[in-house]
């Protein structure tokens, strides 16, 4: 196993966190156009 130096490591842990917090972002983003859709369409349904 090699031995990684610690600002390696840290820079690791900092993108992991960067990319659970844009992926969460994005979840959001897909969360919110389909409730926007889905609403849209009882709406239609409606007239």
């Amino acid at each position: 196993m090699v031995d990684l130096p610690r600002s390696q490591i840290f820079v690791c842990l900092l993108e992991k966190e960067i990319y659970v917090k844009c992926t969460q972002k994005l979840q959001n983003f897909v969360n919110i156009l389909i409730n926007h859709f889905t609403f849209d369409f009882d709406c239609l349904e409606v007239f």
